[in-house]
């Protein structure tokens, strides 16, 4: 298995040797799978050899027995101090995707259990809560010092390291190899946006958006003059299919924008890009002559860009750095808008938006109280400068 595999060797003759390996020294076969995945960590390049040669054996062996040497390999890495090596989320991302194990099968094997995922999410948002309420409040200079204490207590346990959870690491490695039906599945077992607040999840995402969307973008978003920087495609004939046209971006790209949520903030360059298809859209729904059946699909693509919209795009402007650029972007799709869908995003934006996401509810309030922080020390001498502060403070 460690030789070169570039000559007339397949997994056919291999397994041959294999079998008569195993019928000569009595090995056990149980034992020889789990070299053959050893083996496969170590050669992630060669997916086309072992992937055909794994199947191929699992005729030798119970159903189960692949998912229980995977689940064995995982649970060696549940120590305290465990951490599970990428090589091990990948292959079980790459047997998942061929359908030689089942995910429901894999994901009992994985730690944390989905209960303390739950009760991490409930605890993150009374955090939340808990520092919009000390922002609103006027505190003491005594009882500041003792609040201060407290925060560096708090952040001295944040300090010391989380333990591995084995379900974000399959979910990444899942998302990098394209398995997006997979990768969803996992997603549902946990709250809204929990996979997608961890910076890896959501950049695996959007590059995973990125490649899916590029012909598309290509041909109807790219600005004149502009060249880019094409996003080649996945080497996988199971990723999903990238879109051709606007009808094709209903199937997948909508569900993956709406799981990502306000996290696209971390890749600016894909939310310019989806901004800009939207008003490719928005130019070609506007224009007469098409057809009754075209009409209602073109309807239902524009609720779709109107969610995506309230449910992503402005949240991620939320929590983007200061960057007027994007506000521009956003603001020419928003323009074809009508008046009352306008407003009617706006006042979501406002109202609920804000309530529904812990980092939200943080990025509001610390921006509140830099704003007061500003205006107590507006004098008339320093007008400009505090001008300027307030004008990046608007649009960070």
């Amino acid at each position: 298995l460690g030789q070169d595999f570039s000559g007339s060797i397949t997994s056919d003759l291999i397994l041959e040797n294999i079998k008569s390996l195993i019928g000569c020294f009595n090995l056990d076969p149980n034992r020889v799978l789990d070299i053959i995945l050893e083996v496969y960590e170590c050669r992630p390049d060669h997916d086309d050899f072992f992937v055909p040669l794994i199947e191929s054996y699992m005729y030798m062996c119970e159903p189960q027995t692949l998912c229980h040497i995977l689940g064995f390999k995982f649970r060696f890495y549940q120590e305290p101090n465990g951490e599970t090596p990428s090589s091990l989320y990948r292959v079980a991302a790459i047997l998942l995707q061929q359908n030689l194990i089942e995910l429901e099968d894999l994901y009992v094997h994985l730690l944390p259990m989905d209960t303390a995922i739950l009760e991490e999410h409930k605890r993150e948002i009374v955090e939340a809560k808990q520092v919009v309420r000390k922002l609103t409040l006027v505190v003491l200079s005594s009882e500041k010092t003792e609040e201060k204490e407290k925060e560096k207590e708090k952040e001295e346990e944040k300090a010391e390291k989380p333990p591995d959870n084995q379900k974000l690491g399959l979910l990444e490695a899942l998302l990098k190899i394209g398995d997006w039906q997979h990768a969803q599945s996992i997603m549902d077992h946990m709250p809204s946006f929990y996979a997608t607040s961890h910076k890896s999840i959501a950049i695996a995402l959007c590059r995973l958006i990125n490649v899916t969307i590029e012909p598309l973008y290509r041909r109807v978003g790219v600005p004149k003059g502009a060249k880019g920087f094409p996003c080649p495609p996945l080497q996988n004939k199971k990723a999903p299919k990238p879109a051709e046209c606007f009808e094709d971006l209903r199937k997948d790209v909508f569900n993956m924008l709406c799981s990502l949520g306000p996290h696209l903030s971390h890749d600016p360059i894909l939310f310019a890009k989806v901004v800009r298809l939207g008003k490719a859209f928005m130019k070609e729904f506007q224009s007469d002559g098409s057809k009754q059946d075209e009409k209602e699909k073109m309807e239902i693509l524009f609720s779709s860009l109107l969610s995506i919209t309230d449910q992503v795009l402005l949240p991620s402007l939320t929590l983007m750095d200061c960057n007027a650029c994007m506000s521009e972007e956003l603001w020419g799709m928003f323009k074809t808008f009508s008046y009352h869908f306008r407003y009617r995003l706006y006042g979501q934006w406002k109202n609920d938006t804000y309530n529904s996401h812990p980092l939200l509810m943080k990025i509001k309030a610390q921006t509140i109280d830099r704003a007061k922080y500003i205006m107590k020390r507006l004098t008339k001498e320093n007008v400009k400068p505090s001008g300027r502060q307030i004008g990046k403070l608007s649009h960070s």
